[in-house]
């Protein structure tokens, strides 16, 4: 999946899905459980 097409799915610009990737962006809980879900794994095993 393409930060694009990420980025569309969260309603989020494709940069913003950059800067979380390099660590240069927060993110809210709220956006760990969307990314989570986008991608089609646990939150738990988004953060590991």
């Amino acid at each position: 999946m393409s930060q694009g097409d990420l980025g569309k799915i969260l309603d989020v610009h494709s940069t913003y899905i950059s800067k979380i990737e390099r660590g240069e962006q927060n993110i809210s809980i709220q956006g760990v459980e969307k990314l989570a879900k986008a991608i089609g794994v646990s939150v738990g095993e988004l953060m590991k």
